[in-house]
């Protein structure tokens, strides 16, 4: 939840770029522009593939079926999109985006032809510091745009935020703390939104309890990815 002096700070002073802190726009399109595309890799060990599919070696141990990001983390624009929106909630900094999002998300759609999207769940504490899910608001941002039904059944049961926690301790927790609820409607293809891919522990948690549900496929779509956490 943004707290009341962020409120009254960014009631009195116009938005400024989140990057250069110039101009009116909270993304101007010059550092838009400068921002990088991440790569069509595999979603767990980085491999170049296809549109971003799990390599063959991967996919043996990991039911998610691939990943597409929009723009690599690694830039400081980047991390600078991820913390407005996460941190700040300045979601109107995806409409800078928008056309970079949309062209990247058709790939998957183009492809896959989903029944459904869903966010990528939060903890409750992380909700409760934060009031929203940026996850679910991104979501509904491309399902409106694209009349595809979002859905929100994933829950996440764990205790900690992520972004504290080392690689292995990822994947040891999100093994069990994602947990879905009855589908309300069937979805054969799916496509799990969230804001940022870096172990990939997160969205194959999801794919994994997904798949017992019944979906024969489901791929992740972030809007940045990082380098593989050690």
């Amino acid at each position: 939840m943004l707290s009341f002096a962020t409120f009254i700070k960014e009631l009195l002073f116009p938005a400024t770029c989140i990057v250069c802190k110039q101009g009116s726009d909270l993304l101007c399109e010059s550092c838009r522009c400068k921002m990088p595309l991440a790569p069509y890799a595999c979603p767990f060990c980085q491999a170049i593939a296809h549109n971003g599919a799990t390599c063959l070696r991967c996919g043996r141990k990991h039911p998610l079926a691939g990943a597409v990001s929009v723009f690599d983390y690694e830039h400081p624009s980047s991390k600078k999109l991820i913390d407005a929106i996460k941190y700040r909630g300045l979601f109107d900094c995806l409409s800078s985006v928008h056309e970079d999002i949309l062209e990247r998300f058709l790939i998957l759609t183009d492809a896959l032809h989903p029944d459904a999207i869903m966010p990528a769940p939060i903890s409750k504490q992380s909700f409760a510091e934060r009031g929203y899910n940026q996850s679910i608001i991104l979501a509904k941002r491309i399902g409106q745009e694209l009349s595809i039904p979002v859905i929100n059944p994933l829950v996440n049961r764990s205790s900690k935020q992520q972004h504290t926690l080392h690689a292995e301790e990822r994947w040891k927790i999100m093994a069990t703390a994602i947990q879905c609820g009855k589908l309300a409607k069937r979805a054969e293809r799916v496509i799990v939104v969230d804001d940022i891919l870096t172990t990939g522990a997160t969205l194959d948690a999801c794919a994994r309890v997904l798949r017992i549900r019944g979906v024969a496929a489901v791929w992740g779509f972030t809007l940045c990815r990082q380098l593989k956490m050690t």
